[in-house]
């Protein structure tokens, strides 16, 4: 596993204070629209990192678009790997 699927513990496993609110943009919940889409866990997980990291303005939280990458990549070596077993 990469270093960016590594998460940073904060003290007795409470969220930070602005982590939900920065996850609903235009009157639309990330998780809302994850779920309307029927995305499945990795493109879910993807997309909300990268909600996520457009509020981030330091360096250090680079870490949300790493994670996002992470996870596209994943989802993309499941799909190469499922294509190649139908053939």
């Amino acid at each position: 596993m990469i270093d960016a699927m590594k998460t940073k513990k904060r003290g007795r496993g409470r969220p930070r204070k602005n982590q939900w609110a920065a996850k609903k943009t235009n009157k639309l919940n990330c998780i809302e629209f994850i779920e309307s889409q029927k995305l499945g866990f990795h493109l879910g997980n993807a997309i909300e990192c990268i909600i996520r990291g457009q509020y981030k303005k330091t360096e250090s939280d680079l870490v949300d678009l790493k994670k996002a990458i992470w996870y596209i990549q994943r989802d993309l070596d499941k799909v190469k790997e499922h294509v190649s077993e139908s053939h």
